[in-house]
């Protein structure tokens, strides 16, 4: 069952024949035309205005009253306007719903007659502030099939910040008086959820800790991945570590790999401090490219069967082979698959309750719908895009959800650490875009088109579906209890610093070639705790060094950050 956080139903319209006993008559007497603005304010209560117009499509009926139903939303200060003076409230409380009862004061009797009146209320729950980011989530309202005009629009300050994202998209949009606002048809809704974000960056704070033993008679080297730079998406810093590492490398896939040397029979706790900061992204469908600019490196990596992404079972390319439309590009044909999979499936709940779930991939996910969690429709994702030749691999991390349940983690590990997966998909024009159908299906949200700045990620899985395992599942024992994983808000993100620093010094040059084309040898060792990037998009994680070539008469060396900000570095 799909769960959806706000749900308003325009209950009834009671109507009456004049000079005749009331009675009921069907929608179909009658015309109901919607405008509803929601002002949100400094502090995130949101004044609710609703315009309704009632238009009589007969002569022997007129509108006595309206009610108004508000599911799993707390609204207070409830006020209706008739004719520019307030009527009495009627309105009914439960645990989850408030009933509002309009009984109009004055009727306009006639075929094309229209009644006009305004419910008015507050709410705390349409805006808040998660961290440094506002999330809004305007709930859909399901209005009765005579509605003929259904307009929304909402305004938040200036203050908010830049908007990261807003879907669907409006249809208009304008700024005065220090507002913003955001316009909306009936028609470009398509029956959603209205959500948005504002601010800059969501900055967050981890702590992780990998528990390494080695069983072995002989010294061996042990493997652990870290938090991943995603460029223009997330900017990790490696604040402390308890034990440094011996090396790091990065994988194909992006991953960070740490590697730590242990002794015979010894135990090694690794502890990783550190800070974060995500960044959202919307992506426009129309603007995806053709799946033949997709580079052949990608795909021939990320397109392959691989286990629990089995993109040769029959199952999985019939539905991919009907899904696929040549004449869309890579972001439509993977919203198509996106669309299939919320459609068709429903996460199930009581998973979030068991100790451990089996993980059965793609091709036995689409034969049994039932034990539905994060990891089958980030599977089931994944094998019918690589099907269809879209690059696609699977995302492991932390969900910053609080306690929304339209938001689940699934992954349970041991020590009450919960993580989440999620999967991306390759497009020429985008790069790798990260998607949430699991999200998608709990919230009927958008979580295709855009994805929130509250999805932390630890590892990408790509080359290989089984691995790299991420933290919360490195453990002295697998009976421990301990809690490996903590990601919270950052309280002062002011305090937080992103800064780079390197060292670049020239070494001896013994490469006959470079000498005779006149280059010097450096050696660039990342001493700062953020990543850097080469001009040609490399990434240098922090601890690592990077050996090059360059012009003897070189003075500064050419460096970026994630967001893709230039800086220059003195050559020592």
């Amino acid at each position: 069952m799909r769960l959806i956080k706000y749900f308003f139903t325009f209950a009834f319209l009671v109507v009456t024949a004049p000079l005749v006993t009331p009675k009921v008559h069907a929608e179909g007497d009658f015309l109901t035309e919607y405008g509803i603005s929601y002002d949100i304010g400094l502090t995130g209560e949101t004044t609710v205005t609703q315009d309704v117009t009632i238009t009589n499509l007969r002569n022997d009926v007129i509108v006595q009253t309206y009610t108004l139903k508000v599911k799993q939303l707390d609204i207070y200060d409830i006020k209706i306007h008739e004719k520019n003076r307030d009527i009495e409230v009627d309105n009914e409380k439960t645990l989850d719903e408030t009933t509002i009862k309009v009984t109009l004061n004055s009727f306009n009797i006639g075929e094309g007659r229209q009644n006009k009146f305004s419910i008015i209320y507050k709410s705390k729950d349409i805006a808040n502030k998660i961290g440094e980011v506002w999330n809004i989530n305007i709930p859909r309202t399901q209005a009765v099939e005579a509605t003929t005009g259904y307009n929304i629009n909402f305004s938040v300050p200036n203050a908010f910040g830049d908007k990261i994202f807003i879907s669907p998209v409006p249809i208009l949009e304008e700024s005065k008086n220090n507002l913003h606002r955001y316009y909306f048809t009936k028609e470009s809704l398509a029956d959603k959820n209205i959500t948005a974000a504002f601010g800059n960056y969501q900055y967050i704070n981890f702590r992780l800790k990998y528990q390494l033993h080695n069983p072995n008679l002989l010294s061996s080297i042990y493997e652990i991945p870290l938090p991943p730079d995603i460029k223009s998406i997330q900017q990790v810093k490696y604040g402390s570590f308890n034990v440094m590492p011996d090396s790091v490398r990065t994988d194909p896939d992006g991953n960070v790999i740490a590697q730590y040397k242990l002794k015979p029979k010894q135990n090694l706790e690794v502890e990783l401090i550190g800070n974060a900061k995500i960044s959202g992204r919307q992506i426009n469908l129309e603007s995806g490219g053709a799946l033949s600019e997709i580079p052949g490196s990608v795909i021939s990596l990320y397109t392959r069967p691989q286990p629990f992404w089995e993109t040769r079972a029959a199952n999985i390319k019939e539905i991919s082979e009907k899904l696929y439309n040549k004449d869309q590009n890579v972001i439509q044909n993977a919203n198509n698959i996106y669309n299939y999979i919320v459609e068709n499936f429903s996460y199930d709940f009581a998973t979030l309750n068991e100790q451990f779930v089996d993980r059965k991939g793609a091709s036995k996910s689409l034969e049994n719908t039932a034990g539905w969690a994060c990891m089958e429709f980030t599977d089931t994702f994944i094998a019918l895009a690589r099907s269809m030749g879209i690059p696609a691999r699977e995302l492991n991390g932390y969900a910053l959800s609080g306690t929304d349940n339209t938001r689940p983690l699934s992954i349970n590990l041991r020590g009450g650490d919960f993580l989440h997966a999620w999967p991306e998909f390759y497009d020429p024009n985008y790069g790798w875009i990260q998607i949430d159908p699991t999200w998608g299906d709990t919230s009927n949200t958008d979580y295709f088109s855009k994805l929130d700045t509250n999805h932390f990620v630890l590892v990408i899985k790509g080359i290989d579906s089984d691995s790299p395992l991420p933290p919360g599942t490195y453990r002295f024992d697998e009976n421990s209890e301990d809690k490996l994983v903590e990601v919270e808000f950052t309280d002062n993100p002011q305090n937080v610093e992103f800064k780079p620093e390197v060292e670049i010094n020239q070494k001896m040059n013994l490469n006959i070639l470079q000498m005779l084309f006149g280059r010097n040898k450096y050696e660039l060792v990342n001493t700062g705790k953020v990543f850097l990037y080469t001009e040609d998009g490399e990434a240098i994680p922090p601890l690592s060094k990077r050996i090059f070539y360059r012009e003897k008469d070189l003075e500064d060396l050419k460096l970026k950050i994630f967001n893709g900000q230039e800086i220059l570095f003195k050559i020592m």
